[in-house]
């Protein structure tokens, strides 16, 4: 497949369905869908939706999200996904900011719009409707997805559509797939690996498999019953599958994302399937590298290196004036070409300053070996990285002294032996002479917080403890002293989990 002659999503797959039209593009749980109905579902898609520069998109995933994505694709528009279970208010902040008037959904969730959103309800099958097809551009935005911001409010990165085709060539230029492969769609869609999942498969004429289960052993079950050829996902998915030592029998690509790699969590597995380490901030479209790990010797702290530029990338390491460091010394990891994307949505000017035309600050620290790969150190900032998502602190500090009878709030990490990283939350309450502070008044105020918390974020940004204190500790200048916090406990006890020890 020839994929270079391609800028815009529509073209490429155009090119596929006229080349393989009666290969599988789709298995919907056990259904089948070769690439000539996908197509036409597709069509009939973007024939009924609205002259609207974005959509909104919350469906279950099904043949209906992916053919959604790529009918608003075909009609010139951008998607924006959000997952049925997101909290509502979540939802309703997105559509705003993202100026969403058509949401494409199902009856069941259409009470979690905001009122002057109109939706767009799909059942199958669907009726015919013709498609006059507009010129699309690879300057068009393809999608839009929300990240954590420092500001207390999520931010809309916009991936135009060249830069989606940029990282199709460069999956395709690492990993050679194509028609009889076949890749697990596991990720939730607002995660960027499910962008690699779709878009890196169907483009390059590969088949995607979508589970109607959660549940891990299901899966891996699934795999085996359809030869599945490709797994993406998150560390803790790679060492489940490490712990347990189940590899299935026609996978020959496993690739991890979105946070470190141990080496004790493939070191069971690695010679049975090789396994990629790969970085990349959404902001430069999904990967901007690839480190094949399996057969490697793992750094000083167990983890491996982010390898080395995907094609049609670049990266360097960069002090704070902006100057090339030499090789061996920590700096900014700084990345160049066709994946970097247009920038934030919406009021982010200080944000967007991260773009440099065609470069992009990542905030991530790092520096270059010898042998030219990249090794990944952590955060210049306080984001950190919680079940293979961007976590700022600072957004679920501001929801958290919002909700009732919180006065003051801190969100700090602990790290468990495995290298995930885990959310506590620090709590002021507010005063209240008439109730003292017991136990239970904590457990019921951690509760009620919990239960605020819920309405606004997604789960993994949700500390997964708390502890009740009379006051932060501050230094001198006023501000919070973390280290006095740490001193008190990293976390990992939550108040329940003391309390049952008394």
């Amino acid at each position: 497949m020839n994929l270079p002659k391609y800028d815009t999503v529509p073209a490429a797959f155009d090119a596929v369905v006229s080349r393989w039209p009666d290969e599988l593009a789709v298995l919907d749980g056990n259904r089948p869908w070769i690439f000539s109905e996908l197509n036409d579902l597709v069509n009939d898609i973007a024939g009924i939706l609205p002259d609207e520069p974005r959509m909104g998109i919350i469906l279950d995933h099904s043949i209906l999200m992916i053919a959604s994505m790529l009918a608003v694709l075909k009609a010139g528009k951008a998607y924006v996904l959000m997952e049925p279970d997101f909290p509502v208010e979540r939802i309703r902040d997105i559509l705003q900011e993202a100026e969403i008037r058509t949401v494409i959904t199902q009856k069941a969730y259409t009470d979690r719009l905001l009122p002057d959103v109109k939706p767009l309800i799909l059942t199958l099958p669907m009726v015919h409707h013709d498609l006059r097809q507009p010129a699309v551009s690879g300057e068009d935005p393809a999608y839009i997805l929300y990240t954590s911001g420092s500001t207390g409010r999520p931010k809309g990165v916009c991936v135009l559509q060249r830069n989606l085709m940029h990282y199709v060539r460069a999956f395709h230029h690492e990993f050679h797939n194509g028609p009889g492969d076949i890749m697990l769609q596991g990720s939730v869609c607002t995660f960027d690996i499910f962008v690699e999942e779709v878009f890196t498969t169907l483009l390059n004429g590969a088949a995607l498999a979508i589970p109607h289960t959660d549940e891990f052993h299901a899966r891996m079950q699934y795999c085996e019953d359809h030869g599945i050829t490709f797994i993406s996902g998150f560390p803790w998915l790679v060492a489940q599958m490490n712990s347990e030592k189940l590899v299935p029998s026609r996978l020959r690509i496993l690739i991890s994302g979105g946070d470190t790699l141990h080496h004790s969590q493939m070191d069971m597995i690695a010679d049975r399937v090789p396994v990629y380490n790969t970085y990349g901030p959404s902001e430069t479209t999904v990967c901007a590298s690839y480190y094949c790990a399996s057969g490697k010797q793992p750094l000083a702290d167990g983890s491996h290196p982010i390898g080395r530029p995907v094609l049609g990338a670049s990266m360097e390491i960069l002090d704070e004036a902006g100057n090339p460091v030499p090789i061996g010394t920590t700096g900014e990891i700084c990345i160049y070409g066709n994946g970097v994307s247009a920038g934030y949505i919406g009021d982010h000017t200080r944000e967007n300053l991260a773009f440099d035309h065609n470069m992009y600050h990542s905030g991530d620290l790092g520096y270059q070996l010898p042998d030219g790969n990249f090794v990944f150190l952590g955060r210049k900032d306080r984001q950190v990285m919680v079940y293979g998502k961007r976590v700022e602190p600072e957004e679920v500090e501001s929801v958290m002294e919002k909700c009732p009878g919180v006065q003051e709030a801190v969100v700090t990490t602990w790290m468990d032996p495995e290298g995930s990283s885990h959310l506590h939350g620090w709590i002021v309450p507010e005063p209240n002479p008439e109730n003292e502070q017991t136990p239970v008044a904590e457990r019921d105020l951690t509760e009620r917080l919990k239960s605020c918390l819920s309405r606004h974020l997604t789960p993994f940004m949700i500390p997964e403890s708390f502890t009740v204190l009379a006051s932060l500790p501050r230094t001198a200048n006023g501000k919070v002293d973390k280290e006095a916090l740490e001193a008190l406990g990293d976390g990992k006890d939550t108040i329940q989990d003391r309390e049952d020890g008394q």
